[in-house]
């Protein structure tokens, strides 16, 4: 009887695999109206002379399947995101998306006149400038697919200085000494994992933000693999003097010591032990709008690099509209997607705007992969500010919320002072940090199985809703979560549990919650063929 229902799983396991097929298509039709009616619409409006644009190609200079495999067999991508991607994806770690830009169309471009700002070998497009007479005859090119605007951002306001949170220290003994930052970490149960030994040691975090000052007492410790500014694109985050203005890389810095920061009896961040490279994308520059070129830039440089994880306190909303939040239109939100699915975990702001007539996250939090972030105060309420769902589709969001209300950081123009601050802005690098412990303590888990896990273990679990998704999560039982198929435990799911899954339904033990809760994976309150089938569809993915 073993040996059969052995063989009958096996025979499952094949049917489906070979179900399974690959491929990005090397060559990608035109659509119509080639120009989006918003280029001619911003040109009106503005009358701005170079119009801002993404120019998006057919291809990428090869028609035949012979040529892709060659190239991307010839792609140069670290061994880091190899292995980052294989989590995401056992069968295709690379594909068409990952080949560059065909250099030649570029140049057919700026032979017209056009200046380019950015490339994006994800969605196979270029961005830049360029003048309303050139619009027709570069839309003509048989390589051209589509010109779109490059949305610009408007500057939000700057971060309320807040006074400390009404005290609320615990009465239990840890580790460390976190001084007054113990309330926001212990809101989200942080203590009780470092106390195991976790501080996101390996794992290596991308931060995107308007700049970095690491000269503050609770920075210095950091390990920083990489920076990159993508504004005057070179190889300073801090300020540059006579470039950027004063406050240019407070928030960046402010956001960095939330969740990375290190000074007994002062602060300390979830992921104090974790690794980062450090990208600047947003221009604070009064006269200077920002554009989402550079966080698309910023994402495939940080994924090229092997981060496991990105945190960006950044929303994308003033050129759309509320049916623009679907999770498929905003490019930032596409990009993030492609992120997430190349094993990146990416933990995005939901945004400041509940009380505004936006009220509504904006891009890329519409995404259905990255794990968006929402704000309450000390006691658990929600942030007045903390914006809200849903999705346009209907989704729920934010997944989850923490302490985004008088949060405890550095201050940036000093190098041992400390303030409070607040916004969404700072409970998104706290979730981030605790992505960094449970990739720490699961480092076989994907972005989805992570965001499953806070979800999961979250206060209102049972009972998401719009404002404050599900719920505050809790660090501790994220580590402890354990993923519904995993029957034996081991944090992969493939053929071992399949025949451990097998061999429960054949012998019908009585099995306790945690194991019911990883072979049951339709919640019948039984162990049946259909889990067994569920179980074989998730090994092979």
């Amino acid at each position: 009887m073993k040996t059969i229902s052995k063989i009958l799983f096996f025979n499952i396991l094949f049917i489906l695999t070979s179900q399974i097929t690959a491929g990005v298509k090397p060559v990608q039709e035109k659509k119509h109206p080639v120009i989006h009616p918003a280029v001619y619409t911003y040109y009106r409006e503005t009358q701005n002379k170079k119009i801002p644009v993404w120019i998006y190609f057919t291809d990428k200079g090869f028609t035949t399947e012979q040529t892709l495999q060659a190239k991307l067999s010839a792609l140069k991508i670290s061994s880091r995101a190899l292995n980052r991607r294989a989590k995401a994806n056992k069968k295709q770690q690379v594909d068409f998306r990952d080949i560059d830009v065909n250099p030649s169309y570029i140049k057919a471009l700026l032979d017209m006149g056009f200046q380019k700002r950015r490339n994006s070998r994800w969605e196979n497009a270029v961005s830049g400038y360029i003048e309303e007479q050139y619009l027709k005859p570069a839309s003509s090119l048989p390589f051209v697919k589509q010109i779109t605007l490059l949305h610009e951002r408007k500057k939000e306001k700057p971060d309320i200085q807040d006074i400390p949170p009404e005290p609320n220290l615990s009465n239990e003994n840890h580790f460390l000494n976190y001084g007054l930052s113990a309330q926001q970490l212990e809101q989200i149960n942080v203590p009780v994992v470092h106390d195991l030994g976790y501080s996101g040691k390996g794992v290596l975090i991308c931060m995107l933000d308007t700049g970095f000052k690491l000269n503050h007492e609770a920075l210095r410790h950091l390990d920083i693999i990489d920076e990159y500014d993508f504004i005057f694109q070179d190889t300073l985050t801090v300020n540059e003097p006579g470039v950027d203005i004063g406050s240019q890389d407070e928030h960046g810095t402010k956001t960095l010591a939330v969740i990375g920061g290190s000074m007994p009896g002062e602060l300390y961040g979830p992921a104090f032990g974790a690794d980062y490279v450090l990208a600047k994308t947003e221009d604070m520059r009064g006269e200077t709008v920002v554009e989402e070129d550079n966080w698309v830039a910023a994402i495939e440089w940080a994924e090229a690099l092997g981060a496991d994880i990105a945190s960006s306190s950044l929303n994308y909303y003033d050129w759309y509209t509320y049916e623009d939040m679907d999770g498929n239109t905003a490019i930032t939100t596409r990009i993030a997607d492609m992120a997430a699915a190349r094993g990146m975990i990416i933990c995005v702001s939901a945004g400041n705007e509940r009380n505004s007539s936006w009220f509504y996250i904006g891009a890329p939090a519409d995404a259905d992969s990255v794990i968006t972030v929402g704000a309450v105060d000390w006691k658990g309420i929600l942030a007045s500010f903390s914006s809200g769902g849903p999705t346009y589709d209907g989704r729920i969001k934010p997944e989850v919320v923490a302490m985004g209300v008088s949060v405890r950081s550095v201050e940036p123009a000093s190098q041992n002072a400390y303030q409070y601050v607040s916004g969404t802005s700072f409970s998104t690098p706290l979730v981030a940090g605790v992505c960094a412990l449970l990739l720490e303590a699961h480092p076989l888990w994907t972005p989805m199985q992570v965001k499953e896990a806070l979800t999961q273990t979250a206060t209102q679990a049972d009972s998401p809703d719009n404002l404050y998704g599900w719920g505050i999560i809790d660090a501790q039982k994220a580590v402890e979560y354990r993923q519904p198929g995993d029957v034996n435990g081991d944090d992969q799911i493939n053929s071992k549990d399949v025949l451990m899954a097998a061999r429960l339904l054949l012998d019908n033990p009585s099995v306790n919650d945690e194991m019911m809760h990883a072979v049951d994976l339709n919640n019948d309150g039984q162990i049946d063929i259909r889990d067994i089938v569920k179980i074989v569809n998730l090994s092979i993915k």
